[in-house]
């Protein structure tokens, strides 16, 4: 934590070594981050963390390279996802489609499975199956061409849960099926969880 505020800080520094080392310690950083307060449950520190680094990395948004927006991109999609945690769904799906729109405007497409699979999950929350449905499929598609096998995980096991709200079963245990086939493959055992958890 200490490290991750320093490095928010340090964006504002006059010295642009300083600066790009910050960048880089929030690039290398905030996968492993969000995946240690999202597994923890630690959604409020998470959001604020996440929104320090937003609002951290956003004041340098005119000066930032690709890779600089790519950061920022994925910074928005992170504190979205933990304000879904938080209840804030209208203002997570603002944010996850903000942060899309950028990757999409920056063609990097093999960022957006997160955005996408995200995205169905707020729909599925909200009620709306067939848009869930949508961005999962997308999600999926997505992954596949990326080779992208996590991402690929996690939108089969959303997908199966969109099905098994709609009564759909046949289609519950194929999505589930697979996605523990993948989790199997590259070890995720807590993503194992949910798909046992489905499938039973």
């Amino acid at each position: 934590r200490t490290a991750w505020e320093w490095a928010c800080n340090t964006t504002t520094s006059t010295v642009p070594d300083q600066v790009a080392m910050a960048l880089d310690y929030l690039r290398r950083s905030q996968q492993s981050f969000f995946d240690f307060h999202d597994i923890r449950g630690w959604f409020e520190e998470g959001e604020r963390l996440f929104r320090q680094a937003v609002e951290a990395v956003g004041k340098l948004a005119e000066s930032l390279d690709k890779s600089g927006a790519i950061l920022l991109a994925r910074l928005q999609a992170r504190q979205a996802w933990l304000l879904f945690h938080l209840g804030k769904h209208a203002t997570s799906e603002e944010l996850l489609l903000t942060s899309l729109a950028t990757l999409r405007s920056l063609d990097a497409d093999d960022e957006a499975v997160f955005n996408l699979s995200y995205l169905g999950a707020v729909k599925r929350h909200r009620g709306d199956f067939n848009a869930a449905l949508d961005y999962e499929q997308r999600a999926l598609t997505l992954a596949e061409a990326e080779n992208d096998r996590y991402g690929a995980s996690v939108a089969l096991n959303m997908l199966g849960q969109v099905a098994w709200l709609q009564g759909d079963l046949d289609a519950t245990v194929d999505y589930c099926q697979r996605a523990l086939t993948l989790k199997r493959e590259i070890g995720d055992s807590r993503g194992m969880i949910y798909s046992l958890t489905y499938l039973g």
